[in-house]
């Protein structure tokens, strides 16, 4: 029997392998996606706990439910899987009757090379930002958050269950309010 090279085949090839019962090919999407998954919970809950467990959650649901995924016209399995940590994420903030997104951004800019003042600067400006996006609505921070990971307007339509041009509204929305709070950092 041929060794399988799991990293070097597409989601679509592992999933699959995944739906005929191979745990390797399952293992391997979920390394492709457990850091984004738990970074997209992390952003909505605010707390590493919250996020572990929601994170856990939504792989174990995907593992139950990788039968019943079927790849549709461009909706691709990240956005599927992304669908079930919305619907996961909105579970659980709702069962803490909590407010999603208390922080964006993760601080990564490194120390080597800046001076204090630029990380003031920097830190000044992440904070600005986290608190602006803070005030937008909910589907408006969910909607920058996902962009921010890089998906589609479609692949986000898909997500949140709205269509592409409401995305597309949502987005410059809350571009055009963030803009407007943050204008003194430009």
């Amino acid at each position: 029997m041929p060794v399988l090279n799991y990293p070097a085949m597409s989601d679509a090839q592992l999933v699959a392998l995944a739906q005929e019962g191979n745990a390797e090919a399952f293992g391997e999407l979920y390394n492709r996606y457990v850091d984004r998954i738990y970074n997209y919970v992390f952003r909505r809950t605010s707390s590493r706990e919250d996020a572990e467990d929601v994170t856990a959650q939504v792989f174990f649901k995907a593992l139950k439910s990788i039968q019943t995924y079927k790849p549709k016209a461009n909706v691709p399995f990240r956005a599927w899987l992304f669908r079930i940590a919305h619907n996961e994420t909105a579970n659980h903030l709702r069962s803490l009757s909590r407010h999603p997104i208390s922080q964006l951004l993760e601080k990564t800019h490194e120390s080597g090379g800046n001076s204090p003042v630029h990380q003031a600067e920097d830190a000044e400006l992440t904070d600005a930002l986290i608190s602006a996006i803070q005030r937008l609505r909910p589907t408006q921070q969910e909607v920058v958050i996902l962009k921010l990971q890089g998906f589609t307007n479609r692949e986000i339509g898909t997500i949140l269950g709205k269509s592409e041009s409401s995305v597309k509204s949502l987005y410059h929305r809350a571009l055009r309010q963030l803009r407007e709070e943050l204008f003194v950092y430009m």
